[in-house]
């Protein structure tokens, strides 16, 4: 009798401590990936924003580049709750250059912080510094 008691326990505490356990690294992984989620739209946020304000000004839109400001403001806020400290200490270092894409060391402040962002998100190589001036800017990055 006694054996069939520990093993009818041993039953319940099995199941139970199982479905807590699959409960548990189940909400885990829900968190995780909404965390995820939130991160990558703050960083595609962000480069949205600074494409609509660099095209509104190429075309002299004024309003469409005031829309891009206060998305760019918006998408920033959202950086500072979810990138990782790295990607917010290269979003800091674009400040400090000016934070316009008009000059030599913001650009590359700018190109360094996409490589931070990729970084966080892909675990495998890195995209160079050219090849990411290449596809934003349509040339080849100037050494200087």
């Amino acid at each position: 009798m006694q054996t069939f008691l520990i093993t009818i326990i041993g039953a319940f505490i099995g199941a139970f401590g199982g479905a807590f356990a699959q409960y548990w690294f189940g909400m885990r992984k829900t968190r995780n990936d909404l965390v995820q989620d939130a991160k990558s739209q703050s960083y595609a946020d962000f480069l949205k924003a600074v494409a609509q304000i660099t095209s509104a000004q190429r075309v002299g839109d004024k309003e469409a580049e005031r829309n891009g400001l206060m998305s760019l403001t918006e998408a920033k806020a959202r950086l500072c709750i979810w990138a990782n400290p790295e990607v917010i200490a290269s979003a800091a270092k674009l400040e400090r250059t000016g934070a316009k894409l008009d000059n030599p060391s913001s650009i590359k402040a700018f190109i360094r912080m996409i490589q931070a962002m990729r970084d966080r998100i892909y675990s495998g190589g890195k995209a160079s510094e050219n090849d990411l001036y290449l596809v934003l800017f349509g040339e080849n990055l100037k050494n200087e």
